[in-house]
C-alpha cells in the first residue's frame, strides 16, 4: 500500500511541477534581482500592440490613396507609380509591427540579422535577372524617358510602337500591326531610346530624285506651295525646299517642314499622294539612278546597242 501511495505522490509531484512551471512562464514575475512583467500581461500588450498596428496601418494606406489621387494627369505609368509606392510602404509597415510584436513577447532576435543577410544573398543570386529588371523599373519610373501613348523606338531591341503600360519588371508596347510586346525592363535602360511623341512637333521630310534636265525651279516651287497650302503644316518654323545633293545623273530636292506629332502619319500620307498627281499632272519625271556596265576594255557597254543571240538546237528525229 505504501508503494502505491508513493506512486501517486511522484505523480502528484510531477503535475503540481509542471503546473508550477506554466503558471511561473505565463504569470511570473522572475526574480527581486530581474523583475519582469508576467508573460500573459506581455502577450496582452502585444496582442494590443498588433491589433491597433494594423488598424493604424490601414489608416496611413487610406490616406496615402488619397494623397496619391490629388491631381489632374492620370497617365498609367503614373498608376503604376502610385500602386508601388503604396504597396512598398504596406510591406515595410507590416515588417515593422511584426518586430514590434515579436520584441514585447521577449523573443530575441540576436541571429536574425544573419539569417536575413544570407537569406538575401542566396535570393539576390538566384535572381539577377529580377532584381535588374526591379532596379531598371524604378529607374525608367523615376526619370520619365516616356509615358503611356507616348510612340518610342526600342534601338538595341528593334522594337518600336505605342506604350501601354509600365510595369516594375516589364514595359508594354503596341505595335502598328496591332501586336502586343513585353520588353524587360533591363534591356530597355541598357540601350538607346527614340521618343517620337516628346516633343510637340516633329519634321516632316520628302525627298525627290529629278533628272538632271529636270526644272529644279519647278519643283521646289510644287513642294513649297504643296506645304503652304495644307493648314496643319506650321508656319513656324516656315517650311523650306533645298537642294540636298547631285550625283551623276539626277540632283536631289528636299520638303522639310513641321507638323503636330500627333497628326504626323495623316499628313505625310496626305502630302505625298498630292505630290504624286502635282507631278503627273506637271509632267516632272522622277530620276533613275544609271547603272554602267564595263567590258573587259574598261569601256561602257551601251546595251541598246548589243546584239542577242540565241542558238536554236534542232531535234534528232529518230
Amino acid at each position: 500500500m505504501n508503494g502505491w501511495n508513493e506512486f501517486w505522490s511522484d505523480v502528484g509531484k510531477f503535475f503540481k511541477e509542471i503546473g508550477n512551471q506554466l503558471y511561473d512562464f505565463w504569470f511570473g514575475t522572475g526574480t527581486t534581482e530581474e523583475p519582469k512583467l508576467p508573460y500573459i500581461a506581455s502577450f496582452a500588450i502585444a496582442l494590443v500592440v498588433l491589433v491597433l498596428g494594423i488598424l493604424l496601418i490601414k489608416l496611413i494606406l487610406r490616406l496615402l490613396r488619397k494623397a496619391l489621387k490629388m491631381g489632374k494627369k492620370s497617365f498609367v505609368k503614373d498608376r503604376t507609380v502610385k500602386t508601388f509606392a503604396i504597396n512598398t510602404t504596406k510591406v515595410i509597415l507590416y515588417i515593422l509591427l511584426f518586430f514590434i510584436f515579436i520584441s514585447i513577447l521577449g523573443i530575441k532576435l540576436d541571429g536574425f540579422s544573419t539569417i536575413l543577410s544570407s537569406a538575401i544573398l542566396a535570393v539576390g543570386l538566384s535572381l539577377q535577372d529580377v532584381v535588374g529588371n526591379f532596379a531598371s523599373g524604378i529607374i525608367i519610373l523615376s526619370s520619365k524617358p516616356f509615358v503611356s501613348g507616348d510612340y518610342v523606338v526600342f534601338v538595341g531591341q528593334n522594337v518600336e510602337g505605342t506604350i501601354i503600360d509600365v510595369n516594375l519588371l516589364t514595359t508594354v508596347l503596341e505595335t502598328v500591326d496591332e501586336q502586343k510586346v513585353i520588353v524587360p525592363n533591363k534591356n530597355i535602360t541598357n540601350n538607346n531610346i527614340i521618343n517620337y511623341s516628346a516633343n510637340p512637333i516633329r519634321r516632316l521630310v520628302i525627298n525627290l530624285g529629278i533628272n538632271l534636265d529636270g526644272d529644279k525651279e519647278k519643283v521646289k516651287e510644287i513642294l513649297l506651295k504643296l506645304a503652304k497650302d495644307d493648314k496643319r503644316v506650321l508656319l513656324d518654323p516656315e517650311p523650306k525646299v533645298v537642294m540636298t545633293g547631285v550625283s551623276e545623273n539626277i540632283f536631289t530636292v528636299s520638303l522639310r517642314c513641321y507638323v503636330p506629332t500627333e497628326i504626323y502619319w495623316d499628313v505625310i500620307y496626305d502630302v505625298n499622294e498630292k505630290l504624286f498627281d502635282l507631278l503627273v499632272k506637271e509632267k516632272i519625271v522622277l530620276g533613275v539612278k544609271k547603272l554602267s556596265i564595263l567590258n573587259d576594255q574598261n569601256k561602257e557597254i551601251e546595251l541598246d546597242k548589243v546584239e542577242v543571240k540565241t542558238k536554236t538546237r534542232g531535234r534528232r528525229n529518230a
